[in-house]
């Protein structure tokens, strides 16, 4: 089995070398454009809110004490691959077991708000309000994950202890620099494969497959791509974000596999996304009207607001319902 793994892995290194070969120049006009993007729009997007959300997610390792959901809220602050890299180191040092850690990476693989609202929804889609209506719908889906398999119901105790704001303020500095080359690489790498894809989906008619082909190999392509005044566009728009794309998981994976843990949950729980975020997305659309360029009322972020407490409550109360007639059937 091993000899066939080096085999294959052979066989796509030399295609993928001679794909790139051939294809010289739409590869460096590829790998310029992603540079463009980055320089231009996830850099100024992200590093600052990066910087904030790790000196944010330092305190909450320190002030929390129960490490599941520490680990639960840095993945909704930090983003991927930060909130699954967290559940790792947790587990590594003993403050979770392999059961809570593998439980977690189901709720964890997700975007930043900054990455949400900032990235996507200023830049790429010119509308803050629709960056709002994804960040909530994640929200709602971590949510359901957590509470579905089950994260937080084994105990643990937290080995962080005081927080130095002088080292936290360093360690946030130096952990953005190096999500941020993440981001931009995995952007420019996949980003090759994307562009390189795209001429061959012409054949295609409809601009909606197109998009979620190219954003199955990278996010922001996809969303270049969509048409986001079709009808809808939002969810076309929140499938995209819910699967994140091919060059998103793999940072996410490789943090699972480093850590002696199974890939599994976490494309499990990026499908389980892809089915809950997009209704949620258009009822909050529904809700709220997301004009692109335009930001949401203060009627609208109430009725945002109202929208999401319901769906929140919703899973509670199916969770209980489950829990009390003993029907386990959510258990793994």
């Amino acid at each position: 089995m091993k000899k066939h793994k080096f085999t294959i892995t052979a066989l796509i290194a030399i295609i993928t070398v001679f794909i790139f070969s051939v294809k010289s120049y739409e590869v460096s006009h590829s790998i310029k454009k992603s540079m463009e993007i980055c320089y231009l729009s996830v850099i100024p997007s992200l590093f600052p809110f990066f910087i904030v959300c790790e000196f944010l997610m330092n305190f909450i390792g320190g002030i929390i004490k129960k490490p599941s959901f520490s680990a639960f809220l840095t993945g909704l602050i930090a983003g991927f691959p930060t909130g699954v890299n967290n559940v790792c180191v947790l587990y590594k040092n003993g403050e979770i077991s392999k059961k809570t850690a593998t439980n977690l990476l189901h709720a964890t693989a997700n975007a930043s708000p900054a990455y949400l609202v900032a990235f996507i929804g200023a830049n790429l889609l010119h509308s803050k309000g629709l960056g709002f209506a994804l960040l909530l719908s994640q929200t709602v889906c971590a949510i359901a994950c957590a509470v579905f398999f089950k994260c937080f119901s084994e105990k643990g105790i937290s080995k962080k202890g005081t927080v130095v704001i002088s080292e936290a303020l360093t360690r946030a500095v130096n952990s953005s620099v190096i999500n941020c080359l993440y981001v931009c690489g995995y952007i420019i790498f996949f980003g090759i494969f994307a562009d390189l894809l795209l001429p061959l989906t012409a054949f295609i008619k409809s601009n909606r497959i197109r998009a979620l082909i190219i954003g199955a190999f990278e996010l922001s392509r996809g969303l270049e791509i969509c048409n986001k005044t079709a009808d809808g566009a939002v969810v076309t728009i929140s499938l995209l974000v819910a699967f994140s794309g091919v060059s998103i998981i793999m940072q996410c994976i490789s943090c699972a596999l480093k850590a002696g843990l199974s890939p599994i949950p976490i494309i499990i729980g990026k499908l389980s996304y892809m089915f809950i975020m997009p209704g949620v997305c258009y009822l909050i659309s529904k809700a709220v009207p997301l004009s692109f360029g335009t930001p949401p009322t203060a009627k609208g972020l109430v009725s945002m607001a109202t929208v999401i407490i319901f769906c929140i409550i919703s899973i509670f109360t199916v969770y209980n319902i489950f829990d009390k007639s003993r029907k386990r059937i959510y258990n793994r």
